[in-house]
């Protein structure tokens, strides 16, 4: 999803999120850098130089949307969440983030009760990955209860 590089004076770290949080914290220690991953803002400090960079499309995403306030930790948390919720791929819910006419997103669009989020950067993203997950829920419940109904018709034909 995303290609980190982390440099700490002359040590640098090359690592991809998502990634587990304990691991981030060991490879970060390699390079001399002892705070929680939750403590270091995303964006970097004055000794901690700190480059993100997209491998597709939701990579780009997720970059796009990091802001000052965001830590390493919300970062990784984004790319699971989305991993999570986007286990057929990204191209549907990158649609629902930018909608075009027709888009992947377009037939879901009347499962989403949510609407969008008013949240700007990865708390905003997070939200996204809930109105998602939710849209795809209801289509799976719709799915299923007209599924449920179809083969209950097909029984009382028999039945007769």
């Amino acid at each position: 999803m995303i290609d980190v590089f982390i440099e700490n004076g002359r040590n640098t770290l090359h690592t991809q999120f998502p990634l587990r949080m304990d691991d981030l914290a060991e490879q970060l220690a390699s390079i001399g850098v002892r705070q929680s991953v939750a403590q270091i803002t995303a964006k970097g400090t004055d000794t901690l130089k700190i480059e993100m960079e997209g491998l597709e499309d939701i990579g780009n995403e997720i970059v796009s949307r990091v802001g000052a306030e965001d830590n390493l930790a919300d970062v990784v948390r984004a790319c699971h969440a989305v991993r999570r919720a986007c286990p057929y791929g990204y191209s549907e819910f990158l649609d629902m983030l930018h909608p075009e006419e027709n888009g992947a997103f377009h037939f879901y669009q009347k499962y989403d009760h949510m609407g969008a989020s008013s949240k700007e950067g990865i708390p905003g993203l997070i939200e996204e990955v809930v109105r998602y997950s939710a849209a795809m829920s209801e289509y799976t419940r719709v799915c299923n209860e007209e599924e449920e109904a179809e083969s209950q018709n097909l029984d009382d034909e028999w039945e007769r």
